[in-house]
């Protein structure tokens, strides 16, 4: 599986990395940065759905540890997750 990360928390990482006192090699690795900021927010987003586990959904009774929507009455993983899920706003 591959790693997902955010844009924002890779720009900031390489703002990180910035060097403040600038002569001439400072200057030429700060571009540099610059050019993986540049590529970066370049990227195309990735086609990828949030899950949302049987724990955090609306449809997870936490009294009964059942799933109201699926499984009938049959107890759910808490880590498992369906086509249905629904995050609660509590979660």
């Amino acid at each position: 599986m591959s790693d997902l990360i955010s844009r924002q928390a890779a720009i900031v990482n390489i703002k990180k990395n910035e060097l403040m006192d600038l002569d001439e090699y400072r200057r030429w690795y700060n571009h540099g940065l610059l050019d993986a900021e540049i590529s970066i927010l370049d990227l195309p987003s990735a086609d990828v759905v949030e899950v949302v586990r049987c724990r955090d959904c609306i449809r997870y009774d936490t009294h009964d540890k059942r799933c109201k929507y699926w499984n009938h009455g049959v107890g759910v993983d808490l880590n498992g997750f369906c086509s249905k899920g629904e995050r609660r706003n509590d979660a």
